[in-house]
């Protein structure tokens, strides 16, 4: 007796072969709207200027005379609350050459900071842009919030109804209550897209122009949690950037897709009667709207465990320490 095979497993094998052998995916054309690509053009130029900005404040001699009084302070102040300590307990070499290399690091991460956190910043975003745009197969120079929102604005929803007196019936209301309810949720989906990838670019130039006046405070363990409370910050502005433009990018890759299933569907008009003639639509956007505000969520689980940096800087200075002392 031949056992028959479950309706599922008849199916999976020629779709798997149907898949490996059909040609390379190709995203569809991104439509170009003039006045929205404007906008964005508008947000990327004001981002840019925003970190020139914040760059060039934190090199001006004000700003740069601020931190090194703060260091200069509190690390005189340590050395003399040191000293004062070895006065009353004796000379301890080792206590001393890990104090001069605490204070060595910190002065290094101080001195370092406008290179090594700009530097960090673009890495995570070419990392982000690099997986976001492998995951949708986006081309071109428009962002991933102007992607979006161009794709759902090229559909046009339309009423279907013939007259005043019809269109003013239970059904012509109906319907384009439907329809204006279809033009809120695009409308709607779009301002979050953009919300999110501006609060990316936002969220960077606050952590880079607050961080360096958390770096003095490691040199004592029970002020660094300012700095550490920054860490965790800036490490999440990364995920963020991360982790948002993936999400972006798989929103994206979802209106491809039901673009790929009905080609020309968002060029088109689509009549609608009653709520059903949009259900698709409004599921693909709830799914969207709904991922990208836990989207924050995500990042901040990702980099919950980041502390602790004082005790690693007292045991890197406690090791460098070690071989001078005798």
């Amino acid at each position: 007796m031949t056992r028959r095979l479950p309706p599922v497993t008849r199916w999976i094998v020629p779709l798997m072969v149907a898949l490996w052998l059909q040609p390379a995916w190709s995203a569809p054309t991104i439509p170009d709207i003039p006045w929205l690509h404007d906008i964005y053009v508008t947000l990327a130029n004001a981002g840019v200027e925003m970190d020139k900005a914040v760059g060039q404040a934190l090199r001006s001699n004000q700003v740069s005379m601020v931190a090194n009084v703060l260091f200069t302070s509190l690390a005189g102040f340590l050395f003399v609350w040191r000293f004062a300590g070895f006065a009353m307990r004796g000379f301890n070499l080792q206590a001393l050459l890990e104090l001069m290399f605490t204070i060595f690091y910190v002065y290094l991460l101080l001195t370092a900071y406008t290179t090594l956190i700009p530097a960090v910043g673009n890495a995570g975003r070419f990392v982000g842009d690099t997986m976001a745009k492998g995951i949708s197969g986006a081309e071109g120079k428009a962002t991933f919030a102007e992607a979006i929102f161009s794709m759902l604005l090229q559909l046009t929803l339309q009423p279907s109804c013939e007259g005043f007196f019809h269109c003013m019936g239970k059904a012509g209301m109906m319907a384009m209550g439907v329809t204006q309810a279809g033009d809120l949720a695009i409308v709607i989906l779009g301002i979050v897209a953009t919300v999110v990838e501006t609060w990316m670019q936002w969220c960077y130039s606050i952590a880079y122009a607050v961080g360096w006046f958390t770096i003095p405070f490691l040199l004592y363990p029970r002020l660094s949690f300012l700095f550490d409370g920054w860490l965790r910050f800036f490490c999440g502005v990364i995920m963020y950037d991360l982790v948002a433009k993936i999400t972006l990018a798989i929103v994206l890759l979802a209106f491809q897709s039901m673009q790929m299933q009905a080609p020309g569907a968002f060029g088109a008009t689509i009549e609608v009667r009653q709520p059903f003639d949009l259900i698709a639509l409004f599921l693909f956007i709830a799914i969207g709207v709904l991922v990208l505000c836990v989207t924050g969520t995500f990042a901040n689980a990702l980099v919950a465990g980041v502390a602790g940096t004082s005790g690693v800087l007292q045991d890197m200075a406690r090791g460098a320490a070690k071989p001078f002392h005798r």
